[in-house]
């Protein structure tokens, strides 16, 4: 099959599994609903406003583990407080942070001064969590890029699962985040690629470095592949496409899975 176009697509990781002890944002909120129903206890108001908390702040953890930040230096995930993660947020492009902000100065003034809002401005909270968590799924889902602005003539799938991606015959610009390697890969239409060490680099380097992908990545088909078959199409088209020059004729570079 002869092609003429190509696209742009990206490839990311596949979703991390939880751990078993783990809890999930959605699941801190489902807990929250449960303590309202006991509304008239005050026990219960504090722990729903804990746990409307604990739900958004484990989406803000969520988010960001899925960049490459936690992979710089001087990173700690204890010791970068609330306001610091909502700033990276910002620096993301993900918006309505007030609603951390608040629902965070209520529950430490719970926490530290012992005074407990009304039933309606924790149901509030409530509301507003759960819109948050929701849009926040919605717009914002996504896993650690691998692949970016990879070019293809077509992607194959089966279901969720790519079968065969074919690749242009030329060499295209394309970023690389090698997760096993921790390194940062862009090449260039000249064949020459820049190379960087994460683990050299500092977290406000890499975000830098990686924000403008993410803020793009809502005009993008998104794809999930392991680290290996990552690699597998880097390394096949950085050795093929480099060699080939077919002119007019366009078969493609063909990868299976």
């Amino acid at each position: 099959m002869e092609y003429e176009n190509h696209k742009k697509i990206v490839i990311c990781y596949p979703q991390p599994k939880l751990d078993k002890s783990q809890i999930s944002p959605k699941e801190f909120l489902a807990w929250a609903k449960s303590d309202l129903k006991r509304s008239q206890d005050k026990r219960a108001l504090g722990n729903a406003l804990g746990n409307i908390k604990k739900a958004i702040h484990s989406r803000i953890d969520e988010i960001i583990n899925s960049t490459h930040i936690v992979l710089g230096s001087g990173w700690d995930w204890h010791s970068f407080p609330a306001n610091q993660k909502l700033n990276i947020l910002k620096a993301l492009g993900i918006g309505r942070r007030s609603i951390a902000k608040i629902v965070t100065e209520h529950r430490n003034t719970y926490e530290h001064q012992y005074v407990l809002p009304s039933k309606n401005t924790i149901e509030g909270h409530l509301d507003s969590t759960d819109l948050w968590l929701n849009e926040s799924y919605t717009k914002y889902f996504f896993t650690r890029i691998g692949l970016f602005d990879l070019p293809v003539y077509e992607v194959i799938t089966e279901g969720d699962e790519i079968k065969k991606i074919v690749l242009p015959n030329e060499y295209k610009s394309f970023i690389y985040f090698w997760d096993r390697k921790k390194e940062f890969i862009q090449t260039a239409k000249d064949k020459t690629k820049t190379v960087k060490d994460l683990k050299a680099m500092s977290w406000e380097e890499i975000l830098s470095l990686e924000k403008g992908c993410i803020k793009r990545l809502r005009n993008k088909e998104i794809y999930s592949l392991s680290q290996p078959n990552l690699t597998k199409i880097f390394n096949i088209y950085n050795k093929k496409a480099a060699k080939r020059y077919y002119g007019f004729f366009k078969p493609g570079i063909h990868v299976a899975f």
